[in-house]
Parts: C-alpha cells; structure tokens; sequence
C-alpha cells in the first residue's frame, strides 16, 4: 500500500508536472461522464492493470496466495475506491472547487481508508 500510495502521489499531486487542467481536460472529463460505455471501458482498462498487481502486492504484505480471499478482496476494494476517489476529485476540478491541497487530503483518507483494510486483515 505504502509504494502504491507514494507512486500515485509522485505522478499526480506531488508531481512537477501537475498543472491546473486545460480546457481539454475539462471536456475530456465532460466527454467521459456523459457516456456510461466511455466511463466503464475507463474502469474496465484502469481495473485490469492495477487489481492484479495489487492483488499480488497484498498477497505479499499478508503471507497469502495471491488467488486467496484475503488479497483479491482488499485488492478490489482498493480499485473501487480509487475509482470512487478520482471521480470526486474529477468532479471537483471540473467545477474548480477542488485545490491542489483538497486533493492531497482527499487522497490521504483514500490511503489511511485501504490502509487501515489491509491492518484489519493482519
């Protein structure tokens, strides 16, 4: 959890790239959310790239197989809530009522949420 955590906060938040979104970004993201196909094919692509990887990582951290209950579990709730947390932050960039610092808390209570999932499993 601890390097998926730091690697997503380098590439976004914490990022010298981070820029305010550019009117692409805003009709991108208006493009996206008016299609449910666009919103699940999104999901879908994101999903099976990062499930598995943290399905394994858990499996690690637990001492478990990574087909067990335990991992696949945790490894799914930590997508639907990164899919939860991206489309709060997504909406609040978009009607720019969400700072960069409103960001970076927002994605703290997502890691310290998974975080404390994966502590309850232990």
């Amino acid at each position: 959890m601890e390097a998926f955590g730091e690697w997503t906060r380098s590439q976004t938040i914490d990022s010298a790239k981070w820029r305010s979104p550019s009117h692409l970004d805003h009709l991108r993201y208006r493009i996206v959310k008016s299609d449910d196909r666009l919103q699940k094919g999104l999901r879908l692509r994101f999903s099976d790239v990062l499930e598995p990887a943290l399905r394994s990582g858990y499996a690690r951290d637990l001492g478990d197989n990574p087909d067990s209950a335990r991992p696949t579990i945790l490894a799914g709730a930590t997508v639907a809530a990164f899919h939860r947390y991206r489309s709060i932050v997504a909406a609040g960039i978009a009607a720019g009522t969400m700072s960069r610092d409103e960001q970076a808390k927002m994605f703290d209570m997502f890691i310290a949420a998974i975080s404390g999932a994966l502590d309850a499993l232990r």
